[in-house]
Order: C-alpha cells, then structure tokens, then sequence
C-alpha cells in the first residue's frame, strides 16, 4: 500500500511538471555603443541628425529589427518615428548601425526668423530604442543617445552687387543693376521668386521678376543683371539730371522663399561710367 502511495506521487509529480510552463528567457544583452551624431540635412524649416552607432550580439542569429526615435531641440522633443533595420549583428566585431530622425523645426515664417535672430546654434539630439531578436523567440532592446549642434539658418538678403549708368550722344542713358540673392548658410536654399521695382529720382523705370525657383547653393550668391533704358522724352529732367550726376535709385521688392517672404527696400546714388 506505501509503495502504491509513492508511485501515485511520483507519477502526479511528473505530470505537473511536464504541464507547467517553460522558464521565462532572459532578455538579449546586446551592447550598443552610440558613436557619434551629425547634421545630415537641413533647410530653412527642417532638420535631420543620423547617430551612427554600434551593436555587438551576446550570440549568433541577432538581428536589429527596428529603432523608435525621439528627436530633442532646444532641450525639447520636437518629433518622434520608427525606423526599420533588418541589420544582423556580428558576436565578434561591432556591427554599424545608422539611426535617423527629422523634424520641422520652423512650421512658419515667424518661427524662421526667430531662428535667425539667434547665435551660438542650437543644441540638437537623437534618442531612443532598438530592438532586437535572437534564436528560440529571444527579444530585447537597447537604448542610444547622442548630440550635436545645429547652426542656426540665416535669411536670404538681396545685395545690389553694382549700378552703372551710360549717357548716349542721342540722350538717352542705360542704367545696369546687378542685384545678388545672397544665401549665406550652409546649405543650398530654393528662392521662389524675387518680384521687385526700380525707381530712379523717384520715377518707376521697372516692375518685374527675377530669380523664379532658382535654387541658390550653400555660401554662394546669384547675381542678375537688369538694364533699363531711361529716354529724355518719358524720363523727367533726364538731360540736367545726367549733367548735374544726381540720379539715385531705389530697389523695392518682396524676396520670397516659399514659407517666408521678406522685404527689400534698396537705393544708392548712381554713378555714370561714361
């Protein structure tokens, strides 16, 4: 009857333990080493910063399958994302990972210029997890972090690059205005259009357009040459203005760059080169 009795128990005891559930498995520990952040795009309202990091698998059969990112301006998070990998990670040597984020840092034309009146660039970071899976149904996930600076964007100007005036025996004057759309940030900046009038003594001589999605590159500028003719019979007082050499000109316009537009209001006096 006790043998009975203990067999009944071993066998109930066997049968608990092949019902009973597996062990719960230890989380991978992968080790991510974030190297380093950079500026990798940026315009007037938008900026992107990739971390380039690094992974090495505790085992074989690691895969980084997808990062969820937060991207922090100016000490606030302005944006967040997933981002998938697909990347296998080495046992042996550290594997690359590139981790991206972007957000819109200026979503109109006031938040630009705010932007531009500031100096010493902004503090800009890209933060998050990456998650991982392994053999036999393994998970687990690491954090990155890393930061860098963001420069911040300056407006476009409008520079009138040089005016020169020519008096003909007929007594008509040609007068050349070489404006310039001047980009000085490090990036290259798309002007919509520049629509702009030019006055002479207080007279219009020309209502036009220039520069229509012309794409100015990162510290250049693009100069446009307008000539206009100024005749004795339309233009007041053409003949003693020219001998007297008191012409002076205004450049008024409107610079617009897609989300903002700026004024231009130039003028000068104008010099005769012949």
């Amino acid at each position: 009857m006790q043998l009975r009795n203990v067999v009944a128990s071993a066998s109930l005891l066997l049968a608990a333990c092949a019902s009973a559930p597996p062990a719960p498995q230890a989380p991978l520990a992968v080790q991510v080493d974030s190297k380093k952040a950079a500026v990798t795009h940026q315009d007037l309202t938008t900026a992107a910063v990739t971390v380039d990091a690094e992974a090495l698998a505790p085992e074989a059969g690691v895969q980084a399958t997808s990062a969820h990112w937060e991207l922090v301006f100016d000490g606030k998070v302005v944006a967040q994302g997933d981002q998938p990998l697909g990347v296998t990670i080495s046992t042996t040597e550290p594997t690359a990972l590139s981790l991206v984020g972007q957000a819109t840092l200026a979503p109109d034309a006031q938040a630009v210029q705010k932007l531009a009146e500031h100096r010493g660039g902004f503090p800009i970071a890209l933060r998050g997890t990456i998650e991982f899976t392994g053999p036999n149904g393994a998970h687990g996930t690491a954090e990155f972090a890393k930061a860098t600076l963001l420069r911040e964007p300056r407006m476009p100007t409008v520079t009138v690059v040089d005016v020169g005036a020519s008096h003909y025996d007929d007594g008509h004057v040609n007068i050349t205005f070489n404006f310039g759309l001047d980009n000085p940030n490090p990036f290259p900046v798309q002007v919509e259009s520049f629509k702009y009038k030019i006055e002479v003594n207080g007279q219009q001589v020309a209502d036009a357009i220039a520069g229509q999605k012309t794409e100015v590159p990162a510290s250049s500028k693009r100069v446009f040459e307008v000539t206009e003719q100024l005749d004795p019979q339309t233009f007041k007082d053409l003949d003693r203005t020219y001998k007297a050499n008191t012409m002076k000109y205004r450049l008024t316009g409107e610079l617009d760059v897609g989300l903002a537009k700026f004024d231009v209001d130039l003028g000068a006096p104008i010099t005769f080169t012949r």
